[in-house]
């Protein structure tokens, strides 16, 4: 079931003290803002950006519109712990990748490196498969946790 945010903190109470939200109540009328711990350290940044009449672009560090330039194959398959060397593991590239150890050290395709960007590596792809974990409502999944209100 989906709750408010003010239902949501009003189970809360208890693990709230009464002094606690006296004077989170007393920062709200004096600041005109909620009260808010500052986190000890951001992990990541994400950023808005307006996207024309699509509504906008969410990117996880700053938005890149292409890719950095594409490393060769044999880096690729270094940076993703894909093993590469013996006979079944070449087949194993040969079937996922359509490259045999002599194309090891041309650059990947940019076809590839630039779908691989847009849905793996660049920054929207990585605020996508961050939010995607979390349900934003009922329209979604009614049965899947954590749902923001």
């Amino acid at each position: 079931m989906l709750q408010s945010r003010r239902g949501f903190l009003v189970g809360l109470g208890s693990l709230l003290t009464a002094a606690f939200v006296k004077d989170a109540s007393s920062f709200i009328r004096t600041n005109g803002r909620p009260l808010l711990a500052r986190p000890k350290e951001v992990a990541q940044t994400m950023y808005w950006y307006p996207h024309g009449d699509e509504g906008y672009l969410l990117s996880l560090g700053e938005y890149m519109g292409e890719p950095p330039p594409a490393p060769s194959w044999r880096e690729l398959l270094v940076r993703d712990g894909i093993a590469h060397q013996s006979k079944v593991e070449i087949e194993d590239v040969w079937g996922a990748y359509g490259i045999w150890p002599e194309d090891y050290d041309r650059p990947v395709r940019e076809e590839f490196w630039w779908a691989r960007f847009d849905c793996k590596d660049g920054p929207c792809a990585k605020a996508y498969h961050l939010l995607d974990k979390i349900d934003f409502g009922p329209e979604r999944a009614p049965g899947r946790l954590p749902h923001l209100w």
